[in-house]
């Protein structure tokens, strides 16, 4: 009689330190996680709300960072930094030819065609650091007569009408249905 009551023992003994978690998970009660709420999205148009003006504003103030990017970047020996900024400032002074009308357009176009040149002369590198330093000064006074002309207190008479759709707002027609096009 002992030694069934010794056995009984030893397996409990045992089983106790082997463990039983998967007996154990099967007793013990899981959180319950609350579902989150879907988030409701709502699209809305903004490309009719932008005027040429906006446009204006926003693509000045593109064109003044990356204009005194590139002139920081001219005081670094990083050339590809240069390029890009180079690029990010020629690309946005386009930008802001476009939104003029034909006779400030021209004015403005030698500015961009003298930071044009500059793109070889980059990839060329530069012989000597004052070199650099000489076309940082031109850049610098380039910076300034152009932010004077480009002002918009200056501009905004000569910013195009908004007969035409500014180029980042395009729309999409939807006709109605059953309507052939």
């Amino acid at each position: 009689m002992k030694k069934p009551i010794i056995f009984i023992i030893a397996i409990i003994i045992c089983t106790g330190f082997l463990g039983c978690a998967s007996f154990r998970k099967k007793f013990v009660r899981e959180k319950h996680k609350e579902e989150q709420p879907h988030p409701v999205i709502s699209f809305k148009d903004y490309a009719e709300d932008i005027t040429y003006h906006d446009l204006y504003k926003k693509h000045f103030l593109y064109w003044k960072y990356w204009e005194m990017e590139f002139i920081d970047a001219l005081g670094e020996d990083n050339y590809k930094k240069q390029l890009l900024a180079l690029a990010q400032t020629i690309s946005n002074l386009k930008s802001l030819e476009s939104y003029l009308v034909p006779e400030k357009e021209l004015r403005i176009s030698p500015f961009r065609q003298d930071l044009d040149k500059l793109e070889s002369k980059i990839k060329k590198g530069f012989s000597t650091s004052l070199e650099r330093l000489r076309l940082k000064q031109d850049m610098e006074k380039h910076q300034r007569m152009l932010e004077k002309e480009l002002m918009y207190q200056k501009m905004k008479e000569f910013i195009k009408t908004e007969g035409i759709k500014p180029a980042g707002a395009q729309t999409q027609e939807i006709s109605p249905e059953g309507a052939n096009p």
